[in-house]
């Protein structure tokens, strides 16, 4: 057979197989028929195959599978198998699921009313009157089938009155077709005015460039006749006068206006060195200053150290500390460093805001001044060291500082963590307080 696997869902109502010849229309009709009436069913097995089935499942949950091998048919309904069955024999349950089974009228002779061979008439038109008058006495479905002749009839009535329609409907529309024929040679003639409607645009385009071109020219006729008319009032006037060569006198005047700038400069520094009077002799108050700073700073940590005492005489014993001896130098170190640093500083704006010494015109005074320039200069200089080696020793009392806060992050008094930008800033402000965090 020409099915290999096929499976077909059925629509409602009536389904129709549509197809070309010899794509398997019939076999399904034959299969079937097959499964109906276990009819002759050595043919169906297809080519090195060992067996073939047809199974159907019906809307009311029944499933039906017929399977023949090179031996025997047999059934499967609802599985449980039915074999042995013998010549064109069925299980009596297989019709009463299907209901499709052949009318019987006599002995040995039944009429199939459920299906027709593709090649054969209309069911009981080839047969004798007598077959006829034989299944219609015997058929309870008679009247069903008269019936169904009749409305047979009807319908070869009305398909060929919807062929005449049709007909005379496709003749209208080859007379439409017709009629729209010269549109052939509508189409021709569009294409040659869209060819000249092409070429005019590009006319239309070399128009506007020939007109832009024009234009030109004629702006390049105005700017000839302006340059002419230019060079006819040129040629009127005489020639040039011949000049001396001016560069000496030029490097003169510059020389000149070097030295009134020099000479003013110098009048000016001589009047301004002569309101000037002897420069002072500084007393050394930066001890006294220290001192002062010193005391105050002393006071201000006397204070806090006495209201730090008061707090924590509520507290309970502390803990042991761990050796502090090194991180008390360091914190000693950078106060001392600070203050250092800033006593440095502040010399040094102190001596950089004083205005340049005035030349002195007196030899005498001149070198007063000059060892008074130069014993300032050593002392700044000396400073300068000084606030070097000052903040170099702060950032290593600082980086110490962080090193022993690294290695012990947890206070021994109070049991917080430590925090060495904040025992830098509380070293800073004098404040002492004994908060770190």
């Amino acid at each position: 057979m020409s099915h290999d696997d096929t499976v077909i869902n059925l629509a409602d109502g009536l389904t129709v197989l549509t197809g070309p010849n010899n794509c398997g229309k019939s076999a399904v009709v034959a299969a079937l028929q097959i499964l109906c009436h276990n009819g002759p069913s050595n043919h169906v097995i297809r080519h090195n195959e060992k067996e073939c089935s047809v199974t159907v499942d019906t809307d009311d949950g029944h499933t039906i599978e017929w399977r023949r091998t090179k031996l025997s048919p047999k059934y499967i309904i609802d599985g449980e198998v039915f074999d042995r069955l013998g010549r064109s024999g069925t299980p009596d349950i297989l019709h009463q699921i299907l209901r499709l089974p052949k009318v019987k009228v006599s002995a040995g002779e039944a009429f199939d009313i459920h299906f027709g061979e593709q090649k054969s008439p209309l069911f009981l038109l080839d047969k004798p009157t007598s077959q006829a008058a034989q299944f219609f006495a015997a058929s309870s479905d008679a009247a069903s089938l008269i019936e169904m002749q009749a409305l047979h009839r009807k319908r070869i009535v009305d398909s060929r009155r919807k062929q005449k329609d049709l007909q005379a409907r496709s003749t209208l529309l080859e007379d439409e077709i017709a009629g729209l024929d010269p549109a052939d040679c509508i189409a021709i003639d569009m294409s040659q005015l869209e060819a000249q409607h092409a070429e005019f645009a590009l006319i239309d385009t070399q128009c506007r460039e020939l007109a832009f071109a024009i234009s030109a020219v004629q702006c390049g006729h105005r700017q000839v006749d302006e340059w002419q008319s230019r060079a006819s009032s040129f040629e009127a006037l005489v020639a040039t006068p011949s000049m001396i060569d001016t560069e000496p006198i030029g490097r003169l005047l510059c020389e000149l206006h070097f030295a009134q700038t020099q000479s003013a400069q110098i009048a000016n520094e001589c009047a301004a060195v002569h309101q000037l009077s002897a420069p002072p002799i500084l007393d050394d108050i930066e001890g006294r200053r220290q001192l002062v700073s010193h005391i105050t700073a002393t006071a201000v940590r006397v204070d806090l150290s006495q209201r730090q005492f008061n707090s924590m005489l509520s507290l309970e014993e502390p803990p042991e500390i761990v050796n502090c001896e090194s991180i008390e130098r360091d914190i000693v170190a950078i106060s001392f460093a600070e203050q250092s640093q800033l006593r440095l500083e502040t010399m040094h704006v102190e001596m950089s805001s004083l205005v340049a010494p005035p030349e002195w015109i007196e030899t005498q005074d001149f070198s007063r001044s000059l060892r008074v320039l130069e014993e300032s200069q050593s002392r700044l200089d000396t400073t300068l060291l000084a606030a070097e080696h000052c903040t170099s020793e702060f950032a290593q009392s600082t980086e110490n500082l962080r090193a022993w806060v690294a290695e012990n992050p947890i206070c021994a008094t109070c049991g917080g963590p430590m925090d060495a930008d904040r025992l830098l800033d509380l070293d800073r402000s004098g404040e002492g307080d004994h908060s770190h965090g």
